[in-house]
């Protein structure tokens, strides 16, 4: 009977104890659902790498870590990235989970060929903001919060080069990247925080003549240890 007592003593204290990230990854809990794969635990972590406004680039250096790209999932999170934001100076924009679909991108540009232009919140079907406009790599966080985020419409950051046949090569910034943050004073305090405004910014990098935008770091998560 004595040792089944300490046996019901230290299980509780074992099982109870807070779930570890690797080292730079910050542990957050969430709530169960559907649209998170039913994660109760994710690991955030920013990390720096060369020419990570290259998706496969920053994919990469996410799988490195094993992580994928990821995204804040609500306010709290993004409190979180942006104390590790403040705290170590990072530059934005920061590369993030998103991605215009194939699919969807084919559709903006028959739009602008027909001069009928795309519009995320109005558009009917996959293509909407709030159905399947971007492919994501995380399938452990709703996505919501993040789609709540973007700042313009996809599809307005666009454009084309014309040969002299008459073919429009048409592009659009289709990458996900958390882009603004703000100084505010609390208490007589300077802090910097970001907002979570997001952007839909070139995807090829330096190879990228369009995108006017560096990036030096890119948000991975992944399961506790």
């Amino acid at each position: 009977m004595l040792v089944l007592f300490l046996l019901f003593l230290v299980v509780p204290a074992v099982s109870a104890k807070d779930p570890r990230c690797p080292k730079n990854f910050t542990f957050v809990k969430r709530t169960l659902t559907f649209k998170n794969n039913f994660t109760k635990g994710w690991c955030l972590g920013i990390f720096n790498g060369t020419d990570v406004g290259n998706r496969d680039r920053a994919r990469s250096v996410c799988l490195y870590h094993n992580a994928s790209l990821s995204n804040p999932e609500n306010s709290h999170e993004l409190e979180i990235v942006s104390d590790v934001i403040r705290a170590r100076n990072i530059s934005l924009p920061i590369a993030l989970d998103g991605q215009l679909s194939p699919r969807c991108k084919a559709l903006i540009f028959r739009g602008e060929q027909s001069q009928q232009y795309f519009d995320q919140r109005t558009e009917e079907g996959d293509c909407n903001i709030n159905n399947h406009l971007f492919v994501y790599d995380d399938i452990n966080t709703d996505t919501l919060f993040i789609r709540s985020k973007l700042g313009t419409s996809a599809g307005t950051n666009g454009g084309y080069s014309s040969q002299e046949d008459g073919v429009k090569f048409r592009f659009t910034r289709d990458c996900n990247a958390l882009t603004d943050a703000y100084y505010y004073f609390s208490n007589g305090t300077h802090f910097y925080a970001v907002d979570g405004r997001t952007e839909l910014l070139g995807c090829f990098g330096e190879k990228d003549k369009q995108n006017k935008h560096e990036y030096s770091s890119v948000l991975c998560g992944r399961f506790p240890l």
